[in-house]
């Protein structure tokens, strides 16, 4: 109380809010006597990372999630400890690193879509004359068979073997079906 005060770089204020590093040192003058004291501040960097933007990918993939910082201690949403997961279901995930008593926390939306499902039924004998039709439509999807047709379905009338690659929201599936034709009896 009744005190004046004078910092090592001229500020005259009673507080201070630090936020960068430095030697801090404080004179206070009060009934016409003195009195000094200094701090020292270190500002320890945050243990930065980025486990990267959301992201989609097919069932069956995984990704891998690194929060790694050297030196650091980890916490995951999945109770992991590790600096890295392996992620293959979808979810919210976030990672904490610790250093030197700060922390950083970044999250990140992993989804993964399902794959088309495609049957084209098991192998199958018809007689000479015959007909079978394959159908591997998938609301959305692209179609390419092995002999580079591009349409949903196809009617067979020969032999042969038949396979097809259904994409559909960027996941792709197959599946394939062995057909063989006999002459009739004569």
């Amino acid at each position: 109380p009744g005190g004046s005060y004078l910092w090592n770089d001229g500020v005259t204020t009673a507080s201070r809010n630090i936020s960068s590093a430095g030697n801090f040192a404080v004179t206070v003058t009060a009934q016409g006597c003195s009195s000094s004291d200094q701090i020292n501040v270190a500002v320890n960097p945050l243990p930065t990372f980025n486990l990267g933007p959301d992201t989609t990918l097919c069932v069956g993939n995984s990704i891998n999630l690194s929060a790694a910082v050297p030196g650091a201690s980890y916490m995951w949403s999945v109770g992991s400890a590790a600096s890295t997961i392996n992620v293959s279901t979808s979810g919210l995930y976030w990672a904490q690193a610790d250093l030197n008593g700060c922390s950083h926390r970044d999250s990140v939306v992993v989804n993964f879509t399902p794959l088309p499902v495609v049957d084209l039924g098991n192998d199958t004998t018809l007689c000479q004359g015959q007909s079978l039709t394959l159908n591997a439509t998938v609301p959305g999807g692209s179609y390419l068979w092995n002999d580079g047709v591009t349409t949903a379905s196809r009617n067979i009338t020969s032999a042969g073997n038949f396979a097809v690659t259904v994409t559909a929201q960027g996941c792709s599936s197959s599946d394939q079906i062995n057909v063989t034709v006999n002459p009739l009896p004569v």
